[in-house]
């Protein structure tokens, strides 16, 4: 977008922004948190969601939207939309490649560390532990088609080493002794 006179760039403070009725000014942006894709307050969709309104009760419209954004990335947010040389021509094609990224790595990453801090519980069956085990691991490792095969076989691999880590440690001492190979192995022997 070429820029008239009337217009200018954010400089290096971030203090001025575009002068043109139909953008945001610096004051009106800082009321947008910035984002920097981990780590945040925030999630992906209440950034985009505050932005939104933002713009909106001002007046201005998906180009303005578009420069928000752009301007209150930061961290790791800012470094991969450079990084992947997106073309974005407007605020919706870069909200879809946002919330495709963010909210899946979010709640990736949220899966995998409660998978990986998941104890069992005092008092708790064995059989319900290594049934919550196993369908927090889908969640964290199974991601889609392509390559199930290998997402599978790795699957098990963590699970195996989760539950003998996890598992309550008198019964980790009855599982170890027993030497399992599979799942199957490692939960016959915790019910012993």
């Amino acid at each position: 977008m070429a820029l008239s006179d009337s217009q200018s760039t954010q400089n290096a403070d971030s203090s001025h922004v575009y002068i043109n009725s139909n953008f945001l000014t610096s004051n009106q942006l800082h009321f947008i948190p910035p984002f920097s894709g981990s780590n945040d307050s925030q999630s992906i969709t209440d950034f985009l969601t505050t932005v939104e309104e933002i713009a909106d009760h001002f007046g201005c419209d998906n180009c303005s939207k578009y420069l928000a954004v752009k301007l209150r990335l930061t961290g790791e947010a800012l470094h991969f939309t450079r990084e992947q040389n997106f073309n974005f021509r407007d605020y919706n094609s870069l909200k879809k490649v946002l919330i495709e990224r963010y909210t899946i790595q979010s709640n990736k990453a949220s899966f995998v560390h409660e998978f990986f801090t998941y104890q069992q519980p005092p008092n708790m069956p064995v059989s319900v532990f290594f049934d919550k085990a196993s369908a927090l691991s889908f969640k964290a490792f199974c991601t889609s088609e392509r390559n199930s095969d290998i997402e599978e076989a790795n699957r098990i691999q963590i699970l195996k080493s989760m539950l003998l880590t996890n598992v309550a440690p008198e019964i980790r001492r009855e599982i170890i002794a027993a030497n399992p190979e599979t799942i199957y192995e490692i939960k016959q022997a915790a019910l012993l």
